[in-house]
C-alpha cells in the first residue's frame, strides 16, 4: 500500500510539472505570434490583409509549427487525439479542428484584442505576456478521475512613467489582460495529457475591442464578466394586504 501510494504521489508530481510546461509552451506560443505580427506590421502588412487558409499550408511558412508541434507531443498522447477546446478571444469558433491550429488562432486573436488595448507601444508591451497560475504550482488541483484544474492570468508589464519628474526611468506596471479556468484531462494512470480546455473568465482588454467585429461573424467581442449588472427580481405584496378580507380573492397571493 505505501509503494502505491508512494507512485500516486510521483504521478501527481508529475501531472502538475506537465501542466506547468504546456502553460510554458503557450506562453512561448503567444510571444511567437506577437513577434510575428510586430514584423507584419514593420512590413506593412496589417492582420486582415493576411488570407487565412484552412489548411494552414501558409501559416506553416511563418510559424513554426514543427517546433512547437514536437514540444507538444512529449507532454500528450498522440497528436491525433489531443483536444484544445475553446472559444477564441471575441466568443467565436476557430476555423481548425487540429489542437496546434486552434491554440496558434487563438493566439492570433487575442494579440489583435490585445493590441488595440495598447495601440500607441504594442511593441513594447506585448513581448512581456506571462502565463501564471493563480498560487503557483499549489494552486493545480487534481481528481481520482484524471481531471485537473487550474486558475491562469495572462498578464503584461505596462510602462508607467513617473508624472511628477520627467527624467524618471520608466516603471512597469503588472496588468492583467485576461483570466480563465483551464481543465485538463490525463489518460489513465499516466501524466500524458488527452485534453487541454480554456473558459474565460475575465476579458480585460479595451471597451473600445468590443465594436470590432470578428471575420465571418455577426457578434462583436463580449464585454468581460465582472462589468455586467444582475438585477434582482423585486415582488411587491402591498397590494395583497389591502385585499385582505375581500371574498372576491381566493386563497394564495395575488401577484
Amino acid at each position: 500500500m505505501y509503494l502505491q501510494q508512494q507512485e500516486q504521489e510521483d504521478i501527481e508530481v508529475q501531472k502538475r510539472n506537465d501542466i506547468q510546461q504546456i502553460l510554458s509552451l503557450r506562453q512561448d506560443m503567444l510571444r511567437e505570434e506577437i513577434q510575428l505580427q510586430a514584423r507584419n506590421q514593420q512590413s506593412g502588412e496589417t492582420s486582415s490583409s493576411r488570407t487565412r487558409s484552412l489548411e494552414g499550408t501558409r501559416y506553416q511558412a511563418v510559424f513554426p509549427y514543427d517546433h512547437f508541434r514536437s514540444l507538444l507531443a512529449e507532454l500528450i498522447e498522440p497528436a491525433s487525439s489531443f483536444e484544445f477546446d475553446s472559444l477564441l478571444p471575441g466568443d467565436v469558433n476557430a476555423d481548425s479542428d487540429e489542437a496546434i491550429s486552434k491554440m496558434h488562432e487563438w493566439d492570433e486573436a487575442l494579440v489583435d484584442r490585445a493590441s488595440c488595448t495598447f495601440t500607441s507601444n504594442f511593441c513594447e508591451v506585448l513581448p512581456s505576456i506571462t502565463y501564471e497560475i493563480e498560487s503557483g504550482c499549489d494552486g493545480i488541483a487534481l481528481n481520482k478521475n484524471g481531471d485537473a484544474f487550474c486558475r491562469v492570468e495572462i498578464f503584461v508589464q505596462v510602462p508607467s512613467p513617473f508624472e511628477s519628474d520627467a527624467s524618471a526611468s520608466v516603471a512597469f506596471k503588472k496588468t492583467k489582460i485576461m483570466s480563465g479556468i483551464c481543465s485538463f484531462q490525463f489518460g489513465s494512470m499516466t501524466n500524458r495529457l488527452t485534453s487541454m480546455r480554456w473558459t474565460t473568465l475575465e476579458d480585460c482588454c479595451s471597451r473600445a475591442c468590443s465594436s470590432v467585429k470578428v471575420e465571418g461573424s455577426n457578434r462583436p467581442f463580449p464585454e468581460y464578466l465582472q462589468s455586467q449588472l444582475v438585477h434582482p427580481s423585486v415582488v411587491s405584496l402591498d397590494h395583497v394586504k389591502q385585499n385582505e378580507g375581500d371574498d372576491n380573492h381566493g386563497p394564495g397571493m395575488n401577484i
